[in-house]
């Protein structure tokens, strides 16, 4: 994959929330690959930054330690970055 625009990630509901799910490792994602046969692996900075505006994201989803950022809290997280 030569562009992260190609990539067609796996997409949870939670309430009004649509989410991205992501992995902290490559093999946590294995609970998804029925879904999601690929696994990309990329720089979270990097990933947060093209992830459309209107997408959330849940870090480790049907894991023990699930870390979940609404779109909005997405914006600030790279908003802190950039400020940093």
């Amino acid at each position: 994959m030569h562009n992260l625009s190609e990539l067609k990630p796996v997409l949870l509901d939670k309430g009004t929330d649509t989410l991205v799910a992501a992995y902290s490792q490559p093999e946590q994602a294995d609970a998804f690959r029925h879904l999601a046969p690929y696994c990309l692996v990329t720089a979270a900075g990097k990933f947060l930054q093209v992830l459309p505006k209107d997408l959330g994201l849940v870090l480790n989803p049907g894991l023990e330690t699930v870390v979940q950022f609404s779109a909005e809290g997405v914006k600030q997280i790279l908003a802190d970055f950039k400020q940093a």
